[in-house]
């Protein structure tokens, strides 16, 4: 029964683990859900429109607009790239992990409880059998 407690103890902490990895990766998804919101509010761009004739600047309201969008597709890109890259097959390894574990500690969970019921078993039948007591007894001194 030790060892089965002592294997069920080591799963117990692998699920924990397990459990604290996919929390990360919650936290790098909503992370990443802020970074493209920030960046579409900020929405900041880098396209030098360079020297404008002075009839043609209207084009100043439409290039800052085409630059900030620009950076944000690019940044939304790589954001996106990055979950779908690294955080969506770790969180599905991870699940796919949990689950296992979930399953063998279900398993030692049952074992332990046999366990624990067989020996309960073998203490009722010691106890019953040492309450008998030899034929031809009296039953117990007092």
């Amino acid at each position: 029964m030790l060892e089965l407690r002592d294997k069920l103890s080591a799963e117990e902490t692998l699920l924990q683990s397990i459990e604290a990895d996919i929390e990360d990766l919650n936290q790098q998804k909503q992370d990443i859900e802020e970074l493209m919101v920030e960046l579409a509010l900020q929405g900041k761009g880098d396209y030098d429109v360079g020297k404008i004739p002075k009839d043609l600047r209207y084009l100043f309201r439409i290039f800052p607009a085409m630059g900030m969008i620009r950076g944000v597709v690019e940044a939304t890109n790589a954001a996106m790239e990055y979950y779908h890259n690294e955080v969506i097959p770790k969180r599905s390894a991870l699940e796919k992990e949990r689950q296992e574990v979930l399953s063998r500690k279900q398993e030692l969970e049952s074992a332990l409880d046999e366990a624990a019921s067989a020996a309960d078993a073998a203490a009722d039948e010691f106890e019953s059998g040492c309450g008998r007591g030899a034929p031809g007894d009296a039953g117990p001194m007092v």
